[in-house]
């Protein structure tokens, strides 16, 4: 048989807590582990190590979350390396997506949901890295519509994992607007959209 080498993630967390319950879980799992207690020496450790995947707390010292992302975003050798960002903060969806963070976690979460958004996390970018040929055999273009952030979220990283290119709408008028520009091949919108229900958008397009 041909073996494969574990995934690697790196976990950039001060809390030692979390980090041992992460380590713990994810080794048994399959994966290899390193850990990093803020934000500076995980850039390092990035850098060092270029894992499959990044799980990074959102408040550490030296360098948050958010500053710990826009440098590993700038360094062309990392930032291709996807990012899971945990947060104890609700509501943040927004300030996390301008920021271009689509993936998060808040805690306290669930194990077993976080394991399976690190796999389909691991599977995208094992998706972006096949050859073109094989890529360009998936790419439907999807429009996701919807205002549970978390749950559009978990969807459009399952139809990433897939291949698809993905686009996303928190409104009726903004999912209008997405379809008339990007022209997709299916759109999957929710039933009550913030400002119009879906039937509306529906007869409109």
């Amino acid at each position: 048989p041909v073996f494969k080498m574990p995934k690697k993630i790196l976990i950039v967390d001060d809390d030692p807590v979390v980090v041992k319950l992460l380590e713990s879980r994810l080794h048994t799992h399959g994966y290899a582990v390193s850990s990093a207690a803020n934000g500076l020496d995980g850039l390092e450790k990035a850098r060092n190590e270029k894992p499959d995947l990044i799980i990074a707390d959102y408040l550490m010292p030296r360098m948050d979350g958010f500053a710990f992302y826009k440098e590993l975003k700038k360094d062309k050798h990392i930032s291709k390396i996807p990012v899971l960002i945990l947060t104890e903060r609700l509501q943040m969806e927004e300030s996390f997506r301008a920021l271009g963070i689509e993936v998060f976690v808040t805690k306290p979460f669930m194990m077993e949901g976080l394991l399976a958004r690190i796999g389909v996390l691991i599977s995208a970018r094992e998706s972006d890295e096949a050859p073109a040929e094989l890529r360009a055999q998936s790419h439907k273009k999807v429009l996701v519509g919807g205002t549970i952030g978390f749950v559009v979220q978990d969807m459009v990283l399952q139809l990433q994992s897939r291949g698809c290119k993905t686009m996303q709408a928190a409104t009726g008028m903004a999912l209008l607007t997405s379809a008339m520009e990007n022209d997709p091949d299916i759109i999957i919108l929710e039933a009550s959209m913030a400002d119009a229900p879906a039937h509306k958008v529906i007869k409109i397009l």
